[in-house]
């Protein structure tokens, strides 16, 4: 369906351009039919998709429930039982998150890659720089997803801290305040609480110039895709209809990057869950 919309509506553009009335009813005719099959497919699939999501994250608590009681004291002394808290609590639903992201996301790149298709019959020359293009922001957008999720490892590490930090503070609390040692602990809590949103500052800090970076990359990658629809149509390469429907569809770039950059982070985020996972 995500191949065969964005052509359809290729045409609506050309018939109405060149004045065919009746050509353009009966394409919007399918194309209506079409959208309604999509929607009805799509509620069908985010309903199994999402009974999908809550039966794996039951599974997945409770196995690590049960894999936890199976620890030895020492260990879970060790590490803190904070810890094991938040991912009983949040890891499990990263890794259950995976599944949902696969069908929403996979389906927009499918959508938006049709894109290329309806250019690439259009017009080779366009097609050609588009790709070029769309492989340059990949790669800026693929290096802010490595860096991203390089300092979103420390920041889930200095989390854990305080978590495991504030589990025991308010377990010994009794003990802290028999011992007038509130200031110190109050102190150690700080620390770490500061520590960590320096963590995740610096992580938002990569994001938005990454971010920054792409969004000029696409404003660029606009006006150049303009002055070369202009030169084709001067050169009697291109004609008005076809550039309109170009010019129409240079925002599914922008989409399929952003969707591409999502989906990594999302499996990233998997891989990264079950690696805390692993005791």
């Amino acid at each position: 369906m995500g191949l065969i919309i964005p052509i359809l509506s290729a045409r609506v553009i050309i018939y109405l351009t060149d004045n065919k009335l009746y050509q353009l009813i009966n394409i919007s005719v399918i194309i209506l039919l079409c959208e309604i099959s999509y929607n009805l497919l799509y509620r069908i699939s985010r309903k199994y998709m999402n009974t999908i999501y809550h039966n794996t994250l039951t599974k997945l608590e409770v196995d690590l429930g049960s894999n936890i009681l199976k620890l030895e004291s020492k260990i879970i002394n060790e590490k803190g039982s904070g810890i094991f808290i938040q991912r009983l609590t949040s890891d499990t639903s990263r890794l259950a998150d995976i599944y949902v992201a696969l069908n929403i996301y996979l389906t927009s790149i499918i959508t938006e890659i049709g894109m290329y298709i309806v250019v690439f019959m259009i017009n080779k020359l366009v097609f050609l720089y588009l790709v070029l293009m769309t492989i340059i922001m990949y790669i800026v957008e693929k290096i802010r997803n490595i860096k991203f999720n390089n300092e979103d490892k420390k920041y889930r590490k200095s989390q854990e801290k305080v978590s495991g930090f504030i589990t025991e503070l308010v377990r010994g609390s009794h003990d802290i305040k028999m011992l007038n040692a509130e200031d110190s602990f109050i102190n150690e809590l700080e620390n770490k609480i500061v520590d960590s949103n320096e963590k995740r500052l610096y992580m938002q800090k990569i994001d938005r110039k990454y971010r920054f970076y792409l969004g000029n990359l696409t404003d660029i990658n606009e006006f150049l895709l303009i002055v070369i629809l202009v030169i084709l149509i001067m050169n009697n390469q291109l004609a008005i209809a076809s550039a309109l429907v170009i010019s129409r569809y240079t925002n599914s770039m922008r989409y399929l990057i952003s969707n591409l950059g999502v989906l990594m982070e999302k499996i990233k985020d998997f891989y990264l869950a079950k690696e805390y996972l692993i005791f």
